[in-house]
């Protein structure tokens, strides 16, 4: 296949533009669709038409499908809210649903509108542009690299600024090819997403066996004493350097443990950090040595971790500094495992995120055999969960197989390599 010349040529990235097959061309994404764009005939449209609403929430990463949208009078969304129609292309802008993939073509909305939160952008393809051709585009991790490279905000508001978008180059074959690779890609991407969807399920079941040995374990133990946590140990909460983004107590070499490093780590032990503090961080945090028992009291809420490290722990955790002796931390780390659910449960109010805090921590009531016993159950439940543990591992390697083959089909793709 004969190929076009683009040697020497850069993107806005720094990137050299590869050549492309003949009969293709490098475009912009502003040069290929209209971005952002005003609908001056929404103003004229009355406030009881339904529309479709969709929340960052309604968008779902995997699938890059809008699920479970609601519809509303246009009047409750006219302002406040980001618009857009059939046929438009949204990508979520903010951390981390940018990065998580947040995406989708808007289809079969109410009366053909739709609005959503103001974290989207919108893209709506111009007639050399097929919808399907410029989202799998934008789903390529390649693109949501170079998107986050430009991140622009404050911390945990960073978000992809407009400007970046105007000027990315989008590799862009006749309409005819643009429906040839589409179809290919929905034919190999439905086999992959199929194969994934059954990983998933294993997956879930994984998850219902192992719940099922802790809550069988801690549940059926009435001939025990059953203590309240705040009169086995005291619990303190964590404590976060201020101001975050102070020099004087990060980027040191003393690990920071943060909820997102607790709930990115699987297994009972914590072992890696992802930022640091300072030694003049240290005596603004609260220091725990290795062997300590936390739970996240915030965000991810009762997940238990043990520390495989020396570190200072983020104000979302709480700890146990002076555990009794008569107490087996890993018995404890089982049974918040064990409770986990239940404690969401109970402390959820509407739909608003669940809190938990030292009192209600203190308040756990935990079944307390003789030691002996406590590690006799630990072994046992280490046991079974051994077999969860290798079936678990599989699975992960499973998905990330087929993540990376999705990442290749689409690089082929915008290649003109996709047979």
């Amino acid at each position: 296949m004969k190929e076009l010349t683009t040697k020497g040529t850069k993107d806005t990235t720094g990137k050299e533009l590869k050549t492309l097959p003949e009969g293709w061309v490098w475009t912009t994404l502003q040069e290929a669709a209209k971005i952002n764009g005003r609908d001056p005939e929404i103003r004229d449209l009355p406030d009881d038409l339904p529309v479709t609403f969709v929340p960052m929430a309604a968008v779902d990463a995997t699938s890059g499908t809008i699920a479970n949208p609601v519809v509303r009078p246009l009047k409750e969304v006219r302002k406040g809210f980001t618009p857009f129609s059939d046929g438009d292309v949204i990508i979520a802008k903010i951390t981390p649903c940018m990065e998580n993939g947040k995406a989708a073509i808007a289809r079969n909305l109410v009366n053909g509108r739709g609005f959503g939160s103001t974290e989207f952008h919108v893209f709506r393809p111009k007639v050399e542009l097929l919808p399907e051709f410029l989202f799998h585009f934008i789903r390529q991790e390649s693109f949501r690299k170079d998107a986050k490279a430009q991140f622009a905000g404050t911390a945990g508001q960073l978000r992809v600024p407009a400007s970046f978008l105007y000027d990315y180059q989008m590799p862009l074959p006749p309409l005819p090819e643009q429906e040839r690779i589409v179809d290919r890609l929905e034919e190999l991407l439905s086999d992959l997403e199929a194969g994934v969807a059954a990983l998933e399920r294993v997956r879930a079941g994984v998850k219902r066996y192992k719940a099922s040995v802790l809550k069988a374990t801690f549940e059926a133990r009435p001939e025990h004493e059953w203590r309240r946590l705040g009169d086995v140990t005291r619990v303190l909460r964590g404590a976060s350097p201020r101001p975050k983004g102070n020099p004087k107590y990060f980027g040191g070499t003393i690990p920071w443990i943060k909820i997102s490093d607790v709930t990115r780590e699987e297994g009972k032990f914590l072992t890696t950090t992802v930022d640091t503090v300072t030694p003049e961080g240290v005596k603004k945090s609260r220091y725990l040595s290795r062997g300590s028992l936390i739970l996240s009291i915030c965000a991810t809420v009762c997940v238990p971790k043990i520390l495989g490290v020396d570190g200072c722990i983020h104000d979302g955790f709480v700890y146990f500094p002076d555990l009794s002796e008569g107490v087996d931390t890993s018995y404890l780390y089982f049974f918040f495992e064990s409770i986990r659910s239940k404690v969401i449960q109970e402390n959820r109010q509407g739909m608003t995120q669940v809190n938990l805090n030292t009192g209600i921590v203190s308040n756990f009531h935990v079944p307390l055999p003789p030691l002996p016993d406590q590690e006799r159950i630990v072994a046992e439940v280490e046991r079974r969960l051994e077999s969860v543990r290798v079936v678990e591992a599989a699975v992960e390697a499973g998905l990330k197989r087929a993540a990376r083959l999705r990442q290749s089909v689409l690089k082929k793709a915008f290649e003109g390599k996709l047979s």
